[in-house]
């Protein structure tokens, strides 16, 4: 028999290792009682966690010297922290010279021009001072498109970086093929086969690096707004029950009758292969007052499908307080009206 204080699902004794969990920060028997549930709950089903997911691109974060990217810092964690989200999601590469690769990075790394050492202190500060979990998202092109490996790059990613929970690998069209047919053809499923082969490489790369108190995930985006969903279901299926997703942008407003479509396909999962999605909405900052309740309606429309991981995919600095105005009720997760705080109105009030 053992004891662990980290992850049971890469081990091979899991059956007969008993878990541990830390008790830090001197919290009330409340805050214990529900540390203790969610640990028992999800310790061996990760998937099952609710996500609350506001994805950022640490390009917006660069600054001519590290104390004003620092200072961009605390006002991301101070707005996410009023709006009492869960998770992070960072794009840490960047294409600086808008010539459509990527060439530039915000971790330490072996084949691409560090930019700035963004990464570790966002994802150590999102952890300790506000509680999120923080993935960090590369595109699937660095390798298919730009002869870079992807494994080396997660390597270099993890090992300076442990902390981090997991890996979006943003696919771009090349899981269209598979998402919009129910059949497959030999050329799409050599395309799907080729995109679980780098996950699976990333994830073996990731595992000698990760902190083992996390349940490393990764999670394959595509864009909804450029496919149908027939195929939906048999693209979750390739996803292991453990710990990997399916994560979907999309445009409810824009693309209504993409979302609809998504909508359909959703209905004819399972429970347990809905746990495997993770859905964020593209949303315009300067939307009406109608497109506002129509993103509302799509939020509650998924929840009412058994979606518990969504989010918002392009959120900046500058439209914080639109997102804490009018998405607060389907993205936060705070369960007392006593912490509730809107940073926007007591700035107004000054």
């Amino acid at each position: 028999m053992s004891f662990s204080l980290g992850s049971v699902l890469t081990l091979a004794d899991a059956e007969k290792t008993y878990q541990r969990a830390l008790i830090m920060d001197n919290p009330t028997p409340e805050v214990i009682h529900e540390g203790m549930r969610e640990f028992l709950t999800y310790t061996r089903a990760p998937y099952k966690q609710r996500k609350s997911i506001l994805r950022y691109d640490l390009a917006d974060m660069a600054a001519v010297n590290y104390d004003q990217a620092d200072q961009k810092l605390g006002q991301l964690l101070n707005q996410v922290n009023a709006l009492k989200t869960n998770t992070l999601l960072l794009k840490v590469v960047a294409d600086s010279n808008a010539d459509g690769k990527v060439d530039v990075a915000y971790f330490p790394n072996r084949q691409l021009k560090m930019q700035q050492d963004l990464l570790n202190r966002t994802v150590w500060q999102a952890r300790t001072r506000v509680g999120h979990r923080v993935y960090a998202e590369l595109p699937l092109s660095l390798q298919t498109q730009q002869g870079y490996s992807l494994a080396d790059f997660t390597t270099d990613l993890v090992k300076n970086n442990s902390s981090i929970e997991g890996l979006m690998l943003d696919t771009g069209s090349s899981l269209n093929c598979a998402l919009a047919q129910e059949e497959w053809t030999a050329e799409c499923q050599a395309a799907v086969q080729q995109i679980i082969d780098i996950k699976n490489q990333t994830k073996k790369a990731a595992k000698y690096y990760t902190n083992i108190s996390n349940n490393y995930q990764t999670a394959l985006k595509v864009d909804g707004n450029q496919t149908s969903f027939k195929g939906l279901k048999q693209v979750v299926q390739l996803i292991p029950d453990h710990a990997d997703f399916i994560y979907i942008s999309i445009d409810p407003v824009q693309a209504a009758s993409h979302f609809s479509d998504l909508k359909h396909a959703i209905a004819h999962l399972n429970e347990q292969e809905r746990q495997h999605l993770m859905v964020t909405f593209e949303v315009n900052p300067q939307a009406t007052a109608h497109q506002w309740q129509h993103y509302q309606n799509a939020y509650a429309a998924l929840r009412q499908l058994s979606i518990q991981k969504l989010g918002v995919e392009n959120y900046h600095l500058n439209m914080g307080e639109q997102v804490h105005q009018h998405l607060y009720a389907p993205l936060s997760l705070n369960e007392s009206p006593l912490e509730y705080r809107d940073l926007f109105q007591t700035r107004t009030g000054r």
